[in-house]
């Protein structure tokens, strides 16, 4: 029987490539509604039906066996993370993982020019955290893990989203006694913005000169919560508009940054069925992972 032609953009390869994936058993929702009515068809080698949603399985699997990824540039680094979906900073992997897990005082464990603190935008991972936020719309950065910096992509944000927030907004949180009092100050005084940088952001919660502590741990506390993200980095500005002194990060609330639609794949997530998908890529990624580790990573 002859195989019928394919006409038009494949809705599959649109949701594997808009999820970072390189095969449909990569994604934790696999199989889904979209691949079993693709994958049905004995004249496209579906025989019998679902055969190759048994082989999406087995690809999957294959992944238990892969080697340990290794970085030689920003682009190698975007793709591992990618492929990873979310990742520990620095070089300290937390006992989950990391992509770049040497210090500036260490040599890399292959024969890699990545090095930390160069200022070199290809081959330094401190660059690549501002990089990614300016090139790409696909990976958030900011304290998320174990109150240290993190990435997670699109892809994986909301699992982690419905783990953590469970579909409360921050007022809601606040009122449950989950959210304190200053991060609920900081947190409205950057609704009232699109984003802004860390030092007008401190003036506009009320924070003094003296009060370093409280706001930065406000500032933790609310990118653990993923009610807001790093956005970007904003020199200060003088009374005539001359940029002076070092950057510092821009925030804004993860909404603003992701958009409604990320919110609604959130909220179409259980709780435990988002942790148990986490932990299962985490283990994907280091089977060695201690179990309370684990949960405290996901959990934040």
């Amino acid at each position: 029987m002859a195989v019928p032609p394919f006409h038009g953009a494949c809705p599959l390869a649109r949701c594997r490539q808009g999820r970072g994936h390189p095969h449909c058993g990569g994604c934790l929702a696999f199989p889904c509604a979209l691949s079993a009515r693709h994958f049905s068809d004995p004249a496209h080698g579906d025989t019998p039906p679902g055969a190759r949603i048994e082989r999406g399985r087995a690809w999957a699997e294959e992944k238990e066996e892969r080697k340990a990824v290794e970085i030689y540039s920003y682009s190698d680094f975007v793709e591992g993370l990618l492929a990873a979906g979310f990742a520990l900073g620095g070089s300290n992997a937390e006992g989950i993982y990391t992509l770049v897990p040497w210090d500036w005082r260490e040599q890399p464990p292959y024969d890699t020019p990545v090095r930390w603190h160069t200022g070199d935008p290809e081959t330094d991972p401190w660059e690549w955290r501002m990089r990614v936020l300016t090139e790409r719309d696909d990976i958030a950065y900011g304290k998320v893990f174990f109150k240290k910096s993190g990435y997670i992509t699109r892809a994986w944000y909301p699992y982690f989203l419905a783990a953590r927030r469970q579909g409360r907004t921050l007022f809601e949180a606040y009122e449950e006694g989950q959210v304190s009092r200053e991060a609920k100050r900081v947190y409205e005084a950057l609704l009232e913005a699109d984003s802004l940088p860390a030092h007008e952001l401190k003036r506009r919660a009320g924070f003094s000169s003296q009060e370093k502590a409280p706001f930065e741990r406000a500032l933790t506390e609310l990118q653990m919560g993923l009610y807001i993200t790093v956005c970007g980095r904003q020199q200060k500005r003088s009374q005539t508009g001359e940029a002076y002194g070092w950057p510092s990060a821009a925030f804004c609330t993860a909404e603003r940054f992701w958009g409604c639609g990320l919110f609604r794949e959130a909220a179409a997530l259980s709780p435990q069925g988002a942790e148990e998908a986490i932990a299962r890529q985490v283990y994907r990624l280091n089977p060695e992972a201690p179990p309370k580790k684990v949960q405290k990573f996901i959990r934040g």
